[in-house]
């Protein structure tokens, strides 16, 4: 091959890194990467001169020119400034941390406060100390100049780990008493190196003989791989033995037949390297991503299939195609384009970004863009590569989630969370500045009654029209939030420094608001009426805190309800007694519990497999002497403040498991049940152990038993609740999220949860037969859950139409009224406990073709 010649020795940089480089004191270097590179050596004539050295003394000789390789070198952006890398990867090679066997660290968080040896500028390490940084770990990093070193602290028990690539390690193991753990991070190609602006050829020719001996299978390439990296192959045989058979080889090949053999073997590696550069093409023009490689005088030498489609041109109508040529048919491109020269002018290693353009056609595209240079052998000159790929669908994705987190479906205004970070923020700045700020609790008078009347398609039209005219009268930088089916919230920001002009203005705004709520709404040719009362907080002057400032403006809005005169009230002190009058008083609860007032009810739940159920929902119900049914979301908050959901929650998990082993002796006892817990169960460190416990005391699978938690008790406390979570799901249980799509919903912590399944909110599957954004947000939802590996069920289906259109996108389970309600285990019993449902109970046929 001979494509470079050093003028009278090679000098290559050798640090130990057993099995790729060992270097041993009196002896020569040997390892993989030395026999690799004296059997190049040995094909171009190459005089080698091997430079030991500790990793960073041999970065310092690369600066200075002091060696003319640097092997085994992974690509790191701040080295391009005096490292030319070589384009293509030698072998591929991790990070890992090791440890002494006694430890068994399963993820970086397990190494808070932990002392770990890295090498110092070594390309792991340096990743290791970015991975401690992100997560926020506090690792004691010890840097060392060699492996040897480390792997000695650790087998001392000095540190209590060591981080090294799986090649390197891998020796290590066979000589030390360690084990690798699963902390695995920073998949790094190996290429090689030389200084700056220096030996392009000799880069050119590694990489040739990368390719070409990568696809030999009895190259030197494999040949080393084999010897230094398979652990099984301990025998050699002695050296006079290898040196008599290469002697009588080499006199057996040294034959009159050298010469037509040698023809014929340029003839087929010819043949070999055009097949290969064909299939190449093909293979590029498969891969659906816009590829593309230009000169120095802007010419694309290189475009792939997707890439002429994309911007509508025939790359069979260019030798070379001129980008002014191309962008005067597709200027739009200009972008995936832009920064080229710039690049090769620069010599940065590479260029990456993040771009929005139009195909040919005029689709919106995303794309993530990445450039390097290189010297290309089709042109001889400075060239640049780029490979931009296709991430609309993913974007799309992270729109449509993040909306749906901090909006409200229906009228597509901010929801409580949304709005709680911006009154957390406004709060803030009117304590630091000195400006008011207002809250006004809007809630519309008799809208149940309403809905009612009218019907509930109808109170939704009316919503909306009434979010569109209270939008029309706040200015920018002011929101208008939806909390409930009824209650909309708009917060002001900066009304003034002094309070009774803050207090004047927000009431100006009040009245604005009630004026176009009442004024006649005309909906389908009907004109409707409809009334609100408002509560009005002025903030900081009545609450400091953002927790107490909607319950406080809720307390005002029920006074101005109470309120014949005024139905917009300002919140005063002693409202603050109707903020915890609205929830159930302590003793009451208490008695609740002590009188068993309490009892179950389980909501049946069916697969498109069949009409019997195949789990139920588990759901409290208070009966209480004064107030008669009192449902959850009635008293959970009390319970929560006056800190009885605990002792509550945990009566509802053992009586559920108590009714669930009643089950086992009928036709129900293959179905599971699902449990609500509570942000404060999650965050109660009794709760594992006490589910441990009564699975085994009532003898139950706990497969069978899947606990229901919603978006907001996660991310409460996110770190908390994933190691909760984690642990209930190794006893066994099964995960859900319930109400999904209300809350949070990010892609990044979902990716981190234990789960099981999805519980699409009923506030999505109300309409969705008609309604395309509900449609939209639910495939999305089915989508997603598929490429997580998660199962999804829709709540709240209460018509056959929702059933069949849910069944068309492949949603797997169903819950809600139109199969059945909430109902007692005795009726649970009486109704279910049998192979085929009682005409009496009105089912669907899951199986029903659409």
């Amino acid at each position: 091959m001979q494509l470079f010649k050093p003028s009278k020795e090679l000098r290559i940089g050798a640090f130990n890194s057993p099995p790729i480089i060992i270097l041993e004191e009196g002896e020569a270097p040997k390892g993989l990467m030395v026999d690799y590179l004296e059997a190049v050596a040995e094909e171009e004539n190459w005089r080698i001169t091997w430079v030991p050295d500790s990793w960073n003394g041999l970065l310092e000789r690369v600066k200075i020119g002091d060696i003319d390789l640097l092997p085994f070198v992974a690509f790191k952006e701040e080295r391009t400034q005096f490292i030319d890398y070589s384009s293509e990867n030698f072998m591929t090679g991790w990070g890992q941390v090791y440890a002494s066997q006694k430890d068994t660290f399963q993820s970086v968080m397990d190494l808070e406060n932990k002392e770990v040896a890295v090498l110092k500028n070594e390309i792991h390490g340096l990743a290791f100390v970015e991975l401690c940084e992100t997560f926020g770990v506090n690792c004691n990093i010890k840097e060392v100049i060699n492996f040897d070193i480390a792997f000695r602290l650790l087998q001392d028990n000095k540190v209590d780990g060591v981080v090294a690539g799986n090649w390197v390690g891998h020796d290590y193991l066979e000589r030390f008493d360690i084990a690798p753990t699963s902390i695995i991070y920073n998949p790094k190609k190996t290429l090689f190196g030389v200084p700056k602006g220096t030996n392009s050829e000799l880069i050119k020719t590694i990489d040739a003989y990368v390719i070409n001996w990568r696809n030999d299978k009895s190259s030197a390439y494999y040949s080393a791989h084999k010897k230094w990296l398979d652990t099984h192959n301990s025998s050699n045989l002695p050296s006079w033995i290898t040196s008599v058979i290469l002697l009588f080889l080499g006199l057996f090949f040294a034959s009159i037949f050298i010469s037509y053999l040698l023809r014929q073997q340029v003839k087929k590696q010819t043949a070999t390297l055009k097949r290969q550069s064909e299939q190449t093409r093909q293979i590029i023009d498969l891969i659906p991503h816009f590829i593309y490689a230009a000169n120095d005088k802007d010419e694309i030498f290189l475009i792939n299939k997707y890439a002429t489609e994309f911007c509508g041109v025939n790359s069979q109508d260019y030798e070379t195609l001129p980008k002014k040529h191309l962008l005067k048919n597709h200027q739009v491109s200009a972008a995936l384009f832009g920064g080229d020269q710039a690049l090769l002018n620069e010599g940065s290693q590479s260029y990456q970004s993040e771009i929005k353009t139009r195909s040919a056609t005029g689709e919106e595209t995303y794309f993530n863009l990445i450039k390097v240079p290189f010297v290309s052998s089709s042109t001889d000159s400075n060239s640049v590569v780029g490979v931009a790929v296709d991430v609309t669908a993913s974007k799309q994705y992270e729109k449509q989630i993040e909306h749906m987190s901090y909006h409200d479906p229906l009228t597509q205004l901010p929801n409580r969370i949304l709005l709680n970070d911006r009154l957390k923020q406004s709060l803030a700045l009117s304590v630091r500045q000195g400006y008011s700020g207002a809250i006004l609790l809007i809630d519309l008078d008799d809208f149940k009654t309403f809905n009612h009347k009218h019907g509930v398609k109808l109170g939704d039209q009316l919503l909306k029209k009434i979010a569109d005219r209270i939008s029309g009268l706040i200015k920018v930088g002011d929101t208008l939030a939806r909390l409930s089916s009824d209650t909309f919230v708009v917060q002001l920001n900066e009304l003034s420094i002094k309070p009774h002009e803050a207090h004047d203005t927000a009431f100006k705004v009040a009245n604005k608001v009630q004026e176009v709520i009442g004024a006649p709404i005309n909906i389908n040719g009907s004109s409707l009426y409809i009334s609100a009362s408002i509560g009005v907080v002025i903030y900081p002057f009545d609450g400091k805190n953002v927790i107490n400032l909607i319950p406080r403006a809720e307390a005002a809005m029920l006074q101005a309800k109470l309120n014949e005169n005024d139905s917009i009230i300002r919140f005063t002190s002693d409202m603050e007694t109707a903020v915890f009058h609205k929830h159930l008083i302590n003793n009451e609860l208490q008695n609740a519990i002590n009188n068993h007032e309490f009892e179950l009810f389980y909501q049946p739940q069916f697969s498109h497999e069949g009409i019997s159920p195949i789990g139920f929902e588990v759901l409290i119900r208070w009966t209480n002497n004064k107030h008669g049914i009192i449902y959850p979301n009635d008293f959970i908050p009390a319970a929560e403040e006056n800190n009885l959901i605990i002792s509550i929650g945990y009566w509802v998990i053992e009586q559920a498991f108590k009714d669930f082993q009643k089950l086992q002796a009928t036709s129900l006892k293959d179905v599971f049940l699902g449990i609500n817990l509570s942000v404060v169960q999650i965050k109660d460190p009794k709760l594992v152990p006490l589910i441990k416990k009564l699975l085994k005391q009532y003898k139950i699978s706990a497969e069978s038993i899947e606990f229901e938690i919603t978006e907001t008790v996660i991310f409460e406390d996110i770190d908390d609740s994933i190691k909760t979570l984690n642990e209930i799901k190794k006893l066994g249980c099964k995960i859900s999220i319930d109400d999904f799509g209300t809350g949070y919903s990010s892609l990044s912590y979902l990716n981190q949860l234990p789960l099981d399944k999805l519980k699409i909110d009923r506030s999505f599957i109300k309409d969705i037969e008609k309604d395309k954004s509900s449609q939209a947000i639910v495939k999305t939802i089915v989508n997603m859950a598929k490429d997580l590996g998660l199962t999804v069920l829709a709540e709240g289906i209460e018509e056959e139409a929702q059933l069949e259109y849910l069944r068309s996108i492949d949603c797997q389970y169903y819950q809600g009224y139109h199969f059945n309600k909430a109902i007692s285990f005795k009726e649970m019993l009486a109704t279910y406990d049998t192979h085929a449902l009682p005409k009496s109970i009105k089912t669907v046929d899951i199986n029903k073709s659409v």
